[in-house]
Parts: C-alpha cells; structure tokens; sequence
C-alpha cells in the first residue's frame, strides 16, 4: 500500500511570480474607470470621500503596523488602497466625511487586521466597514442624492435596486429607465452609479 500523507500549511497554497504589490495596482488599474465614472458624476463629494477612505485606511493600516511591530514599508503594498478605494465605492456620496473615516477605521481595524493584516482576514474589509456603517447610520447610508449631471441640487430618492423591492413597480411603470441605468444617470453609491 501507498503512504498517502497530507501536508498541511497556511494559505496561500498557490503561487505565483506576481509580487502582492504588483497584484493589489492592478487591481488599483482596473477600478480606474469606475472611479473616474463616480468623479464625474459626483464631483467633489466622490473626490472628499475617495480620499477621506483612503487616507484614513492608511493612518489606520499605519497604527497597527507600529502597535504590531511590523515593518511599515508594507503600507506600499497597496492593500490599504484598495480597501479604502471599496469601501468609498459603496458609500452613497452624501455621507458625511466623519461617518466615511470612521467606516475606513472599522474595516482596516476590524475587518483586516484584528484577524492578523493582509492574506489573514475573512470577510471583505471594505464590506465590513460598510455594514458597520449601515448598521450604526442607517438614515445617512440610505439617503441618495442624484449625480451632479442630472443638474438637480436638494432631491433624495430610492435606487434603482430600491425601487425593485416594491411589488408594483413593474405594473406602475415607475422602474428607472434603462437609458438612465446606461449612462449613470441614477441615484446610488459612488460604485453604484458608476458601474
């Protein structure tokens, strides 16, 4: 008979030549579009957020680091950005900034490195941080303003993914128009809209 042993080992159980860094700006690369899509539609409230995101999860990636003992060049790896990046994407661009840091603090802190940083965590950071924010600000998470394009300053309304949840919409006629869904022309998210 074959001796058949198993060997086991943390993750990752692939490699590959790709450095972490060099993976985490592609993707960076990738969401590009989406991004440029929210700053256009969403001016500066998407640029405010963006950075609110992304600083804050670096300051916080930061912290640990130091408090850990590890070496701070890791901020470079770009895991910190992306975080940051996602999680603004999924916030609706009347937010406030102070609800949008503490979102960042959250998922940085909570959702990646309580469970021991980059590799180690087990839910999406960035989805973390948002459904700490939807739980603790359900009103400032729900409230949708409509993309600056659309021209109209003070108007909330529902998303089209909200307007689903109503069994009539169909009947009555009163679901987003494709064209609007199209070019973006939607209240929602910054990720949302901009998809």
């Amino acid at each position: 008979m074959t001796n058949n042993t198993f060997i086991l080992q943390s993750s990752p159980h692939f490699k590959d030549k790709d450095s972490v860094p060099k993976i985490m700006y592609a993707v960076i690369a990738s969401l590009a579009p989406v991004v440029a899509a929210s700053l256009y539609f969403f001016r500066f409230k998407a640029l405010a957020l963006l950075l609110s995101c992304i600083a804050a999860c670096l300051v916080t990636e930061a912290l640990f680091l130091w408090l850990r003992k590890k070496p701070l060049h890791s901020l470079r790896d770009g895991s910190a950005v992306i975080t940051g990046i996602l999680l603004a994407m999924t916030l609706p661009p009347s937010l406030s900034l102070e609800f949008a840091i503490i979102g960042a603090v959250v998922a940085t802190a909570i959702g990646k490195q309580v469970f021991g940083g980059l590799g180690y965590n087990i839910f999406n950071p960035a989805l973390v941080g948002r459904a700490f924010l939807q739980t603790a600000f359900p009103v400032a998470m729900t409230t949708w303003i409509p993309p600056a394009a659309l021209k109209i300053q003070t108007a909330t309304f529902a998303t089209p993914l909200g307007n689903l949840r109503f069994q009539d919409a169909i009947a009555e006629g009163t679901l987003t128009p494709l064209k609007d869904l199209f070019t973006g022309n939607v209240g929602g998210c910054l990720g949302e809209t901009s998809a």
